[in-house]
């Protein structure tokens, strides 16, 4: 897997996603939900600008990032719709994210309710997208361990049973972001 561009929108007026013109070009949209402050954007500026900033900063209407990736002769376009929190989310996200074929729930392993909620954004977003969507239940904060009341056999075990894929990262450091993001371009490229 190769890195080939990445681009930040804060507004999708005018996207172009840029090609090298080489192998096939596949593009998926995803989206990304959960709680307010579970680290949606948190990892988004990890993944796409290897950043991290400690300062809470609200999400307000929807945000587009891509990332493109080389496997084989394909390249893969993987688009990323950061969505406001569930206020602005009932009024604007499920626009945002139909055509989806992936996305992530967030919650932050040390807020019992970010975790509670997992399932109502599970069911609100199936209800309005559809439910035939690949989707990743992911548990963020790993590098505040010593804080968490979600364990990590309960997420397991949510996400076994709603077949989706379970995994832990820390958006603050980067742990486990690049395993995420090899599982999603690994899953487009089947």
């Amino acid at each position: 897997m190769k890195l080939l561009n990445c681009c930040l929108f804060t507004s999708f007026k005018n996207i172009i996603i840029n090609s090298n013109g080489r192998g096939e070009k596949n593009t998926w949209k995803s989206c990304i939900i959960g709680e307010s402050k579970s680290g949606k954007t948190s990892f988004l500026n990890k993944v796409i600008g290897n950043r991290f900033s400690a300062s809470y900063k609200r999400t307000i209407g929807s945000d587009f990032s891509c990332k493109e990736y080389q496997i084989g002769e394909k390249l893969l376009t993987l688009q990323f719709w950061d969505t406001p929190r569930r206020e602005g989310f009932q009024r604007l996200g499920y626009a945002f994210c139909r055509g989806a074929q992936a996305y992530f729930i967030f919650f932050d392993i040390t807020d019992r309710y970010s975790f509670e909620q997992v399932s109502d954004w599970k069911d609100e977003f199936e209800s309005n997208v559809g439910d035939n969507v690949f989707g990743i239940l992911v548990g963020n904060k790993i590098d505040i361990n010593n804080e968490r009341v979600v364990c990590y056999e309960e997420a397991k075990t949510f996400a076994d049973h709603h077949k989706m894929i379970y995994i832990e990262i820390s958006a603050k450091t980067g742990q486990g972001c690049e395993v995420l993001e090899r599982i999603v371009a690994n899953k487009i490229a089947q």
